[in-house]
């Protein structure tokens, strides 16, 4: 494939290759095209074929060796980590610039299951979920966020309808905490990328089987913050201080929170204030002044005509003055009327978004 080559160091031709969707062991390090390496441990880790637990240029390898084999992939920086790089959080890596090409070192070591999960037991199910959280934690480790949440999101998929399985063939608190564990992970990947409300959601499916869990109390009410709702933060963090007093997390938080609070009332109020100024700018008009002004306004087309003895014609233009100006006054009423619908309308959007 153009920007991948892949050369066996080993070959063993009876030995098994993995299957799409299956799930290998391996183990590898990473140099640059200079030589320069970047990750250094040959600590064992799981990826399941298809799934993205690993960027393209590795999976690439792995499906091309077979258990027991090492090889060497070469792959451009398209095919490994982008325009991201790889930061280094592991003892003995060292951080990748963007769009590095990279070298892997690659050992399978064994394969796992490959059967989908509706074939799966409940102990292979709570296994699935287990390994794919230990995939979403390494690419959240890593700052792929999206790639965590997918991971994250699978887990929870297979543990799905465990908890109401009668006889229980696996432990309901061990189901219990693995679906905690993931959904707060999955909360916390959403929050990084900014995706409040699915993350408070994914907190609300936590304490519904877990209501005194910690992380799922402190991620949503960072979610509610962060959505302007206030209320529903404030009770988040009341309950998380009433089961640790001293997090000190939390109490930061809730400072955080008063301060978001402020802000947004302060905004609030001067968005007010600017609704009104535009609606009421004008000074106030007596009835005298009014009358006058209208006259003025109005011009008088009878001015130039000659007098007559009949007053009827004068008469007919100060009658003609008078309806203007009542018309005028009207729709001036109805104009003030109409803005003060819209102020309160306003008032009642706002009351309802807090």
């Amino acid at each position: 494939m153009p920007g991948v080559t892949i050369r066996r160091i080993d070959s063993f031709p009876d030995a098994k290759s993995p299957e799409f969707r299956q799930w290998v062991e391996f183990s590898w390090k990473g140099r640059t095209s200079e030589g320069l390496e970047f990750r250094t441990t040959q600590a064992k880790t799981w990826a399941k074929l298809g799934d993205g637990d690993v960027c393209p240029g590795l999976e690439l390898g792995l499906r091309a060796l077979k258990v027991g084999e090492r090889g060497v992939v070469r792959c451009s920086s398209r095919f490994a980590y982008g325009h991201l790089g790889r930061p280094a959080v592991t003892d003995g890596d060292t951080p990748l610039c963007p769009d590095s090409d990279v070298e892997f070192h690659i050992h399978i070591h064994s394969l796992g299951s490959s059967l989908p999960i509706g074939s799966m037991t409940a102990p292979e199910r709570l296994e699935e979920a287990r390994l794919k959280k230990g995939a979403g934690n390494d690419l959240f480790k890593f700052h792929y966020f999206s790639g965590s949440a997918k991971a994250y999101s699978a887990s929870l998929q297979a543990l799905d309808g465990l908890l109401g399985e009668e006889p229980a063939e696996v432990a309901h608190s061990e189901v219990v905490q693995m679906i905690a564990d993931c959904g707060c992970n999955l909360a916390a990947a959403y929050l990084k990328m900014g995706m409040d409300a699915k993350a408070e959601d994914s907190c609300v499916a936590v304490l519904q089987i877990d209501p005194t869990n910690v992380k799922a109390l402190f991620r949503a009410g960072s979610a509610a913050m962060n959505q302007q709702k206030f209320m529903e933060s404030r009770l988040a963090f009341e309950r998380l201080l009433f089961l640790e007093p001293g997090n000190r997390a939390a109490i930061r938080q809730v400072r955080e929170l008063k301060l978001a609070e402020k802000r947004y009332r302060a905004r609030e109020r001067t968005v007010m204030r600017a609704m009104g100024a535009d609606i009421f700018s004008a000074a106030p008009v007596s009835n005298v002044e009014r009358e006058k002004h209208s006259k003025e306004s109005v011009p008088d087309i009878y001015a130039d005509a000659p007098k007559s003895s009949n007053s009827s014609l004068n008469n007919g233009a100060h009658d003609h003055d008078k309806g203007d100006l009542q018309n005028g006054t009207r729709r001036t009423c109805m104009l003030s009327l109409f803005f003060a619908f819209l102020v309160a309308i306003a008032s009642a959007l706002l009351a309802i978004k807090r």
